[in-house]
């Protein structure tokens, strides 16, 4: 993580209350009574609101991500709203090469990480799960389609960042029919909401004002040429284990 992303997740964790995470939209709340008995775990899991939904469950959460800094956000989200974190355990693995916790989940959660991989590299990752899965073991995904603003294909480095832009029959090929059963699927675009807004302002004021970046119009153009794709394009996909 580089030291503009580092700015921002900390001023995401100072403006985004615990509280309106753990009171916001996300999708796998619906599913809840669909789980499995089995831990629960987050891979690239951020400061995770999806975890942050079984806030008072006594399940085993396994909080998992590449940034110690984001596991360490969370662990400080979970610590206001709880006396302890002993059912939450928080692992720094270096994912697509380091094996997750060896476990039979209730549920896996894989959200806005998989296109930071290539397609190849995904169903790897995919596969590497199935020691991890059994019946009725439920699979949550959210990526960036083929829709997303940011995808290019006439840019000889349109994947230099995000390394696959996914389309529908992607996922036949990750998630096999004879597999996994469709719960959810859905192919949306959207814009960022006020309050998204807000915290991206603040964060290339700040950034501004770090790199010493003083010009109003250069700010103002900057800005303005940042703000004018902030719509994303995603599908959020549910699946459940047949065997």
């Amino acid at each position: 993580m580089d030291s503009s992303m580092k700015l921002y997740w900390s001023l995401y964790f100072e403006n985004f209350s615990t509280q309106k995470l753990i009171e916001g939209n996300c999708l796998i709340k619906s599913y809840k009574q669909d789980l499995i008995h089995g831990p629960i775990i987050d891979i690239g899991c951020g400061q995770s609101k999806d975890l942050l939904a079984f806030i008072n469950s006594d399940r085993q959460i396994f909080a998992v991500d590449s940034e110690q800094l984001q596991l360490d956000y969370l662990e400080k989200r979970v610590l206001e709203k709880k006396n302890s974190v002993d059912n939450w355990n928080f692992f720094n693995l270096n994912i697509g090469v380091d094996e997750i916790p060896l476990e039979k989940y209730a549920l896996i959660v894989c959200s806005n990480l998989l296109h930071f991989f290539s397609l190849d590299n995904c169903i790897s990752l995919v596969k590497s799960w199935y020691k991890n899965i059994v019946q009725g073991t439920l699979i949550y995904v959210e990526v960036h389609s083929e829709k997303h603003p940011s995808n290019n294909p006439n840019n000889p480095e349109n994947n230099e960042y995000f390394k696959h832009y996914f389309s529908e029959r992607d996922f036949d090929i990750l998630f096999p029919s004879d597999k996994f059963e469709i719960l959810y699927f859905s192919d949306t675009q959207k814009t960022q909401t006020a309050e998204e807004n807000v915290i991206l302002n603040l964060w290339l004021d700040k950034w501004y004002e770090i790199n010493k970046i003083t010009d109003k119009r250069e700010i103002e153009e900057d800005k303005a040429e940042y703000l004018k794709n902030n719509r994303q394009a995603n599908f959020s996909v549910i699946y459940k284990c047949k065997k």
